[in-house]
């Protein structure tokens, strides 16, 4: 988030993720334990700019991010 490495949204995304089990045990529970989503992110022009939508039944904690700063590629 304090902009020193640019990653893509979904390396970005599935990092946020990761992040929320405190142990590789937990986050492979986790993942099991997780229906599996096909994420097709769909970009719109918003009011305050372009945004990127994802299912939120995903898992990853948002619906909608700013898409302005993020690397495509």
């Amino acid at each position: 988030d304090d902009g020193r490495v640019r990653l893509v949204f979904a390396t970005r995304m599935n990092l946020v993720k990761l992040a929320t089990s405190a142990t590789v045990d937990a986050s492979l529970a986790a993942a099991r334990a997780s229906r599996i989503v096909t994420v097709t992110p769909r970009m719109e022009a918003g009011p305050n700019g372009m945004v990127l939508h994802i299912p939120l039944d995903a898992g990853y904690g948002i619906e909608t991010m700013p898409a302005d700063n993020i690397p495509r590629a």
